[in-house]
């Protein structure tokens, strides 16, 4: 697998068509065009201020580090043939998407060190108050709906960690939380990606977007919205899904 990363980073422009390159292409004109001091603070501000630090060679070093270093622990992680199979396909699609510069390295990065974060031995509280921590810093300087991912992390940890009388009383609360966000709240978090594809429709590189298949109306759509996305994806992906629901249900005897 890595000697195929490193064929695939040497010849990759040879082969892919031109819209994998399109945030590359993005970060690197505000790097040589922009004065990113005074620029309007976003993701692609953000990745590139990193990579304007880190100059040409040291990002080049840095995503070919953090693909690399992805390879080694799927692959490590898989102790049977067949999960090696598997790995082998994911991680094919993986160095195809991410042997370029992009703000996905970041994340890779981010998901990394959460990772070596779950190995410490120290408790279950310490390890989520990092990974929230991480994600929290993360969503301040790149994507600030990764606040919404940490939120949930956080309820997660809280019901999971209770029992009985007082876990179902922490599950009403969040049910009747949501339920009292006003209805503009779900339909601009459902909003947002479906204003985007309206841009990109018609592109050459909007072949696999997806939109919601439910007008956003309130809260009585933004739970069956995902849930859709998920069928769409299994539809897409049968073999893989297939193969990890079976894998995880055989690894614990169900």
């Amino acid at each position: 697998m890595l000697v195929l990363t490193a064929l695939i980073y040497m010849y990759q422009r040879a082969f892919l068509p031109s819209y994998f390159f399109t945030d590359e292409t993005t970060i690197i004109d505000l790097m040589k065009y922009t004065d990113l001091s005074l620029a309007e603070q976003n993701s692609f501000v953000s990745t590139a201020v990193i990579f304007s630090f880190l100059g040409s060679a040291w990002s080049q070093v840095l995503l070919l580090v953090a693909t690399c270093s992805v390879i080694y622990y799927i692959s490590g992680k898989s102790l049977r043939l067949i999960d090696l199979a598997f790995a082998i396909i994911l991680m094919l699609s993986f160095t195809l998407f991410n042997l370029k510069l992009s703000k996905e390295i970041i994340v890779i990065l981010l998901n990394l060190l959460v990772c070596y974060v779950c190995t410490w031995r120290i408790s279950n509280h310490s390890k989520t108050a990092l990974v929230i921590a991480i994600y929290l810093l993360y969503a301040w300087q790149f994507r600030i709906y990764y606040v919404l991912i940490a939120a949930i992390m956080v309820v997660m940890h809280i019901v999971f960690s209770t029992r009985g009388k007082l876990r179902a009383l922490i599950v009403l609360g969040i049910i009747a939380a949501c339920l009292l966000l006003p209805g503009d709240f779900w339909n601009q978090l459902q909003q947002a990606r479906d204003i985007i594809n309206m841009e990109r429709e018609g592109l050459s590189d909007s072949k696999t977007i997806f939109s919601n298949v439910l007008t956003p109306n309130g809260i009585m759509t933004a739970f069956p919205t995902p849930v859709l996305r998920r069928c769409a994806f299994i539809l897409l992906l049968p073999f893989p899904c297939a193969y990890r629901r079976f894998s995880c249900l055989s690894r614990y005897g169900c």
